[in-house]
């Protein structure tokens, strides 16, 4: 038990997608199981709407993402932080930006595809579990951007 939770403490972007995964195929049993019908008929409804929506916000997040990789790198030049560089963390908190990164991008070419294509169930549920990935992964960003501050702004220990 003990080496399953130091892999997971190591690859927590890896725990992080298991849990979703595993939460959104609970979330859709319960739904194809109890309403379904009204579900699809929702998305179905307003397909033409939600694509063009998400490609949108999906943009603008790659340029926040990209504006908050070049924010963490600048602030990772701080002394303070130097403690981050010498156990290897400085890799992690770039490897969570730029996983963020490739999510939104993969959700900014379902959400396309889903422009095209109308209507296709499995499109939509693809559509649908990238979405709840990307609160992770955003989530994840904005803890980082969290413990970078505190370390940068706490106050000297006397």
């Amino acid at each position: 038990m003990k080496k399953i939770v130091n892999f997971f403490k190591v690859h927590f972007l890896l725990g992080d997608t298991l849990v979703i995964v595993a939460c959104f195929y609970l979330l859709f049993g319960v739904f194809n199981k109890f309403g379904r019908v009204y579900i699809d008929l929702l998305i179905f409804n307003n397909a033409d709407r939600l694509y063009p929506v998400l490609v949108n916000s999906c943009i603008t997040l790659l340029g926040f993402m990209f504006t908050g990789v070049s924010i963490t790198m600048i602030f990772l030049k701080d002394n303070k932080l130097e403690p981050l560089k010498e156990y290897g963390h400085f890799q992690s908190i770039l490897n969570i930006y730029f996983n963020t990164i490739l999510v939104c991008a993969i959700l900014t070419a379902i959400s396309l595809c889903g422009m095209m294509i109308d209507k296709n169930i499995y499109l939509t549920h693809a559509t649908a579990l990238i979405m709840f990935l990307l609160v992770a992964r955003l989530y994840r960003c904005v803890w980082v951007i969290k413990r970078i501050t505190d370390i940068l702004y706490q106050k000297p220990k006397q």
